[in-house]
């Protein structure tokens, strides 16, 4: 619960380490890490639109699309079994 911005606003988050670099060095780091989790530009544009009456900063989602687009199809190819590791853990589990 505390990875999604549900109790706090996302705009906290980003004055926090980005501009009071609460964390020290790993501010940005933690920043980063913060915005790749898909559902924290969701939750933080449900609560503009419902909470604060504002419209959504699709921006904030951008970092969570990407990664989304990018392990999904990696996620099908192992899983479909297209692969010598997925093939292997597969024929393991079968004898």
């Amino acid at each position: 619960m505390y990875a999604y911005p549900v109790i706090y606003p996302l705009q906290l988050v980003k004055d926090k380490l980005l501009e009071q670099q609460a964390a020290g060095e790993w501010s940005n780091l933690l920043y980063t890490l913060y915005t790749l989790n898909p559902l924290a530009g969701i939750i933080e544009a449900f609560q503009s639109i419902v909470l604060r009456n504002q419209s959504p900063d699709l921006t904030a989602m951008v970092p969570g699309i990407i990664l989304v687009a990018i392990l999904l199809p990696l996620s099908y190819a192992f899983s479909n079994g297209r692969n010598p590791i997925s093939r292997m853990l597969s024929e393991h589990a079968y004898h």
